[in-house]
């Protein structure tokens, strides 16, 4: 990775067991994807973070980070809600049964590196059923594909060199 690429960090945020396992198993698909090869401009990596407490590790040098996490809500399993940490730090907020350790990493985290954070919350519903687990992950996955692909996109148009934009050009 030259000095110069864009690294983009994709966590998964969660336990291994049950509904907060959705987060992890999310990008542990994307992973499977093997998108660094569609973008060579830019730097993936794909993180499993089991505890909040190890993200400031974990994403240390990213320039733009994508928080995946389960989350209780009575929207329909599989929906993706985009957050702020001010939806995180809300006390009102069922977005996540350790929304405030996150936001304490996210802010330890944005203390010792700037970077662009996108968090994106997938419904598991309100019933924790693994059939539901299922569904919501069926329905989750192509849309946070969609955003994860968006930002790689981004991101790799604004690091192409001059020279290899001429490269791209059709001739």
């Amino acid at each position: 990775m030259s000095s110069t690429e864009h690294r983009i960090s994709i966590v998964g945020i969660g336990s291994s067991f049950g509904a907060d396992a959705i987060g992890l198993n999310i990008v542990h698909q994307l992973a499977a994807e093997h998108l660094q090869q569609d973008y060579p401009e830019i730097s993936l990596e794909f993180v499993l973070c089991e505890s909040p407490a190890l993200l400031p590790g974990q994403i240390a040098g990213a320039d733009t980070v994508i928080l995946i996490d389960g989350m209780v809500s009575t929207t329909k399993p599989g929906t993706i809600h985009e957050l702020s940490i001010e939806d995180l730090a809300d006390e009102h907020s069922t977005t996540s049964s350790h929304a405030m350790d996150i936001v304490l990493a996210i802010n330890l985290s944005r203390a010792l590196d700037d970077f662009k954070l996108m968090i994106l919350g997938v419904s598991v519903g309100a019933d924790t059923e693994s059939d539901t687990l299922d569904l919501a992950l069926s329905r989750a996955y192509s849309v946070v594909l969609g955003k994860v692909l968006e930002q790689c996109s981004y991101c790799a148009i604004k690091n192409i060199s001059p020279h290899r934009i001429n490269e791209l050009r059709p001739r």
